[in-house]
């Protein structure tokens, strides 16, 4: 047979071709994989139960550094050609060193609190735990009147800073309902997806040196709001 007869059966007739593996975080265990079964029937169920309610008290909750420059993502350096046209090359740059860490509270409605550390610093169990009483708690009975009676339910991810003692003790204290978040599991906890992407995309690269690492984040923020929520 020749090499163009079986080329033709294999792609054309039968439609099979070779495929690239896909990179995964983890391999998951049948532990943990019960653990995830477990936590989305969970929060099913608390939907089924209280309907939409559930997700106006839902406020999540996530860490990301803001660099004083973001690289244009390969995905925003689109630009329309003619087929025949050459491709742009683009390339390859690093963030700038200089960058602040950004800690973004929201939900359904959009941003509840922007907050940023000092340069040099990052987020701790202590500054976590102080954030969520001296900051968080009085910024949602300012902007959401009566969620605090209603109810919070506090979703973010298994960080060190958010599962320690200190921390577990301050969200009890603070009457929040932490929602279950198993381990590798980012899909339950969107912000990477759906805010820090379109912050940093590219079409909002900030190069803030005069206006500072924070100033351009809350602008790009106000644009990703406009985008998502």
């Amino acid at each position: 047979m020749r090499h163009g007869s079986a080329h033709h059966i294999v792609h054309n007739v039968h439609q099979f071709h070779k495929m690239y593996a896909r990179w995964v975080p983890c391999q998951l265990s049948t532990e943990l994989k019960e653990r995830c079964a477990d936590a989305c029937q969970g929060l099913l169920k608390r939907f089924e139960a209280e309907s939409d309610g559930s997700l106006g008290r839902i406020v999540t909750g996530y860490e990301t550094w803001v660099h004083y420059q973001q690289p244009e993502t390969k995905k925003s350096s689109k630009e329309w050609h003619h087929t025949p046209s050459p491709k742009p090359k683009k390339f390859r740059t690093q963030p700038s060193a200089g960058k602040v860490m950004l800690t973004l509270f929201w939900d359904e409605r959009g941003v509840i609190l922007k907050h940023y550390m000092s340069r040099g610093n990052t987020m701790t169990s202590a500054t976590y735990a102080d954030l969520l009483k001296n900051d968080l708690r009085p910024t949602i009975n300012s902007k959401r009147r009566g969620r605090l009676n209603t109810g919070v339910s506090q979703q973010h991810d298994n960080a060190r800073p958010h599962t320690t003692r200190s921390t577990v003790a301050t969200i009890q204290d603070l009457s929040f309902q932490c929602l279950p978040h198993p381990p590798y599991s980012p899909d339950l906890a969107p912000s990477d997806f759906h805010v820090f992407g379109p912050l940093k995309d590219g079409k909002q690269v900030f190069q803030v040196r005069r206006r500072g690492a924070a100033g351009g984040a809350r602008a790009a923020a106000l644009s990703a709001k406009r985008i998502f929520f």
